[in-house]
């Protein structure tokens, strides 16, 4: 195997480990959300901002390793120009969605620095719950342009 290849693989492997890193972390934001609150408020902001802070710093490391120098969407642009489009969206998401986190984790910090009342849970679950949505696409976005990279061979001929 070429040291490209191995690049390729570790690139890979990286992401993979990152994109399972943010589902998991996504995952315990759905479930902080999806707990009742009535019983102790307090108790369940602070769940929702434990579980937003672990996806944020989850979110981080996955931006690293795709956008640094030599990162996965440099790699995919070097092998398919074609797909530079495509990997400055996912650039252009990662921003968003890293504004969208940091914008929930506020709004719970807030909430919780007071009272807590219904409208702040509403407001706290409906962020939530548009931030998650964010992400799935995001992740449907990634696995497009992945699939595109490396194993669609447009230069072929049938």
């Amino acid at each position: 195997m070429s040291e490209a290849n191995n690049t390729d693989d570790h690139g890979l492997h990286r992401a993979r480990e990152n994109r399972a890193s943010v589902r998991r972390t996504s995952s315990a934001l759905e479930g902080a959300l999806a707990v009742a609150s009535r019983p102790d408020p307090g108790r369940w902001m602070d769940a929702v901002s434990d579980a937003v802070s672990d996806l944020g710093a989850a979110f981080e490391r996955h931006i690293v390793a795709n956008e640094a120098p030599g990162g996965l969407l440099a790699d995919m642009v070097a092998q398919s120009p074609r797909l530079v489009h495509q990997a400055e969206t996912l650039r252009r998401d990662h921003d968003s969605l890293t504004a969208e986190i940091a914008g929930l984790a506020a709004g719970v910090r807030a909430a919780a620095a007071g009272v807590v009342d219904g409208d702040q849970i509403s407001e706290v679950r409906t962020r939530g719950l548009s931030l998650l949505h964010h992400l799935s696409e995001h992740r449907h976005l990634g696995v497009e342009i992945v699939y595109e990279a490396y194993f669609v061979d447009i230069e072929a001929a049938d």
